[in-house]
């Protein structure tokens, strides 16, 4: 049913209901609308006149609202079997309207050809390939979102995966808001064999950091994404990583991607996001990406190309030419630029940003300062993880990470998300949850000195 020349679903039984199980689990409500039950069977003349009502009723509908909701788009070159890793996690997506659009760029045709031998049978994904190679990422995802048609669209790198309610989310702000126009999300960095990449402490110009978190049964290193101002816009390694999302109405409005960048076409886009658009961040896991050994990852094999665009044309051009600082000024989102210490370490420090932070999964967030304290409280802890609408953070500057996850796992209170900072006194401690963490308005923090 996702071939939209399949263009009606025709079922027959004494129960409609006997379908709907199996209907409900597979077929978003778009496509629904082109379901017929029949509890009769009618002569072939008569049948004949029903179907093509309804066919007529689904040709007259909204085109809009009989198309997918969401659009994946990936440009990809020579990936082979690491698009599977991108393609097992799309299919684990709560949200079931979804489209996968995928450009491929690659210059001969043995990779395309095995894209449409393992991928094509699948109707929720579009292939296409340019008729040449053109090299440069941002013409080639410029083509990609033209041909996404969905209202949202998510920019999906080739080997990456994203969470089971990446999608969902980021539908549910998009449809409670239809003033947003970009949706982000924290992200993971693996290497190929699992093991956590990490960028130390000290990046994001001070303000990200990270966090503790089980996933798929295993310990990963969970990368906070900035806020929007303008100094974390003053650098790539500041800005939104994936998810990017956008609702597409606003990436075209804003201009989509530059034909004319071969990198850094995501820091330009984002310069140009930040003023056109309201944004929202959604401070949870929503991606992991994927990092090879070696470095031989595109963006760190042209790391000094992308690091020379960016810093001497890229960010004083967009500054000015944007009027970035003008805008974080009128939304109270500007700060001294001098300043790159990480941001829980400075006293009396103020956040300014202009993005909006929604939390739908929790309700209240517990910080629980220390690991001494933390085994005192147990018992009140214990109580207070009885509620899922209860998030945890951890924070310790003794032990090492191993010794936080092994006590939660022994205690069986891996939803609980950790981390050590080693350098930091307590105060220091309760200002990076309240400055990286914090994503609910209700909060405690258990253990203060």
């Amino acid at each position: 049913m996702f071939d939209s020349n399949n263009h009606l679903l025709l079922t027959y039984g004494r129960d409609k209901n006997q379908y709907l199980k199996d209907i409900d689990s597979v077929l978003p409500e778009r496509i629904k609308k082109r379901w017929i039950h029949l509890t009769t069977m009618y002569d072939v003349e008569v049948l004949n006149r029903l179907l093509n009502h309804n066919y007529m009723n689904i040709v007259l509908e909204n085109p809009v609202t009989m198309r997918p909701c969401f659009s994946l788009f990936t440009t990809c070159y020579k990936s082979y079997d690491k698009i599977f890793r991108a393609y097992n996690s799309i299919k684990t997506q709560c949200f079931l309207d979804w489209e996968w659009v995928i450009l491929d760029d690659s210059p001969e045709d043995e990779h395309f050809l095995f894209l449409k031998l393992h991928l094509l049978s699948d109707k929720r994904i579009r292939l296409y390939k340019r008729s040449e190679n053109s090299g440069s990422i941002g013409n080639v995802k410029n083509e990609a979102v033209m041909l996404c048609r969905g209202k949202y669209v998510l920019e999906m790198d080739h080997d990456d995966e994203i969470l089971p309610d990446t999608l969902l989310d980021a539908v549910n702000v998009f449809e409670n808001d239809p003033d947003v126009g970009f949706v982000y999300m924290n992200f993971a960095n693996l290497y190929e064999n699992g093991d956590n990449f990490s960028y130390g402490d000290m990046f994001g110009l001070g303000y990200s950091g990270y966090y503790c978190q089980k996933h798929n049964g295993k310990w990963i290193n969970v990368a906070v994404s900035p806020n929007i101002n303008n100094i974390s816009l003053s650098h790539i390694v500041a800005i939104p990583n994936h998810p990017r999302i956008w609702r597409k109405s606003s990436l075209i409005d804003i201009g989509n991607y530059s034909e004319f960048l071969p990198v850094s076409d995501d820091y330009e886009l984002l310069l140009r996001t930040a003023v056109k658009t309201k944004i929202v961040k959604i401070p949870k896991l929503g991606y992991i990406q994927y990092m090879n050994h070696g470095n031989n990852n595109f963006s760190l094999i042209r790391n000094s190309e992308i690091n020379r665009l960016c810093t001497q044309h890229l960010h004083p051009r967009c500054f000015s030419d944007l009027k970035i600082n003008e805008y974080m000024n009128q939304n109270n989102a500007l700060e001294n630029l001098s300043n790159f210490t990480p941001i829980w370490k400075r006293e009396n420090y103020e956040y300014k940003y202009c993005n909006k932070i929604i939390n739908s999964d929790y309700k209240k967030q517990y910080c629980v300062i220390g690991l001494d304290v933390f085994r005192k409280n147990i018992e009140h802890i214990k109580n207070l993880y009885k509620d899922p609408e209860n998030d945890f953070l951890l924070l310790d500057n003794k032990n090492n990470i191993d010794v936080l996850t092994c006590e939660l796992d022994k205690l069986m209170l891996d939803k609980i998300k950790c981390y050590k900072l080693a350098d930091c006194s307590f105060e220091e401690l309760k200002r990076f949850f309240l400055l990286i963490y914090k994503g609910c308005d209700d909060y405690e923090i258990i253990g203060t000195s």
